[in-house]
């Protein structure tokens, strides 16, 4: 088998590529200041960790790629990787994963396939994941194996004191990284419609997550609420955003995919897609069967008046632009709020269950974004941080971490 998967990679090599010790003179080098490293089999989850490339806050000339190989991701991982001109090495085993001399490794998934990585190479080992979400992924005990944790703010950070992640003493020692909306992300094809602007729908599930515990996906009961909240508002267009895992665990949600379109067509409402083009073998499905959906443009956002979430990092990404935000929610799932969120934003809260005759979903009484609930959604370790542009943070982040002293003295 791993003879295979030699023959494979060997025979797969894009720009800057390296498979189990093949190296071109262009490519792959262990001494990089910044590292990422990944273990994900899912074939879409590059997408995640392209949002810091396309951000700015990763450089694609400077910051490699070391994943390893899975048959349902590789493929997807390598073009991705020569698309933005990012260095990439494969490995099978962790006997095949290089010994990074890098100051700095990334972790965009708290994997549990990464103890080997944080236990053999130097540096400073830093998680990444989303910076802000109320997902049960990110209270996992394994986030204590990594030297620092990003985080948008200081939300966040009271979440992994009160789910007993770390200690008020990380906190204050600098264990979480505050780093502002570099954690939380750009939010593409959206922005909030101005005054008298009238504005989509916007409805943007999660993904079912990698196992029952983690699935907080509304794609398969949230349907009527949104047709709903469209009628109360008088709005006739409904953007629809996948999670480009969608699917891939739970199948039934493929067709409860096709089924929202459907239903939302069938209503007479305009259907949008948030991407320029079908990427995703859903995405694919849904242009074949529904060539009404239009598919847009990431350069020009379009004004939204209302959007729906899951439990996720989006619902951080609206609140960041200002768009009204309601959250689908299942009462008995596991909710990683914090205190503070709940005092201040519970109220958006969609739960599942609940007669739709009875929720007011009219966005003038919706609680818009409150000055005290942004302050504490997003952060910064510095005052001077802060200031910095997206494509300063990384550098600043090398340096705190080599010189932090949590770890230095």
């Amino acid at each position: 088998m791993l003879r295979r998967i030699r023959n494979k990679l060997l025979s797969h090599r894009g720009s800057g590529a390296v498979a189990f010790g093949q190296k071109q003179s262009n490519g792959f080098r262990p001494d990089r200041p910044v590292s990422i490293v990944m273990a994900n089999r899912f074939p879409n989850a590059i997408s995640q960790v392209l949002t810091y490339y396309k951000s700015g806050f990763l450089d694609a000339k400077s910051v490699p790629i070391v994943f390893q190989y899975f048959p349902s991701s590789y493929d997807n991982i390598v073009q991705a990787c020569v698309a933005y001109g990012i260095d990439w090495f494969a490995y099978g085993t962790n006997a095949d994963r290089p010994k990074l001399d890098s100051d700095l490794i990334l972790y965009p998934f708290n994997n549990p396939a990464n103890a080997s990585c944080v236990a053999e190479c130097s540096g400073r080992h830093v998680l990444l994941m989303h910076g802000e979400s109320n997902k049960v992924a990110l209270i996992k005990p394994l986030a204590r194996l990594y030297d620092h944790v990003l985080v948008a703010g200081d939300l966040a950070c009271e979440r992994l004191v009160e789910f007993g992640i770390m200690t008020p003493d990380d906190i204050r020692n600098g264990r979480a990284i505050k780093i502002g909306t570099a954690a939380i992300g750009e939010l593409t094809f959206f922005r909030a419609a101005g005054d008298g602007e009238v504005g989509a729908l916007a409805y943007c599930p999660t993904w079912e997550g990698g196992n029952a515990e983690e699935d907080l996906c509304s794609l398969d009961w949230g349907l009527p609420y949104i047709l709903h909240a469209a009628k109360q508002n008088s709005l006739q267009h409904v953007v629809l955003r996948l999670h480009p895992n969608t699917g891939e665990r739970l199948h039934p949600l493929r067709d409860a995919a096709e089924q929202f379109a459907q239903k939302v067509l069938d209503a007479g409402l305009q259907l949008s897609y948030a991407a320029p083009v079908p990427v995703t073998p859903l995405e694919v499905r849904l242009a074949t069967r529904f060539p009404e959906i239009q598919w847009l443009s990431e350069e020009e956002a379009i004004p939204v008046a209302l959007a729906f979430t899951d439990i996720s990092a989006l619902e951080a990404m609206m609140d960041v632009e200002c768009i009204p935000v309601r959250v689908f929610a299942e009462r008995g799932k596991t909710i990683a709020a914090p205190t503070s969120y709940q005092d201040l934003s519970v109220s958006r809260f969609c739960w599942k269950g609940v007669r739709i005759e009875d929720i007011d979903l009219r966005v003038s009484k919706i609680d818009s974004v409150t000055r005290a609930y942004y302050e504490k959604l997003v952060g910064y370790q510095s005052d001077e941080l802060g200031k910095l542009p997206q494509t300063e943070r990384l550098i600043w982040l090398l340096n705190y971490v080599k010189n932090s002293p949590l770890w230095t003295r």
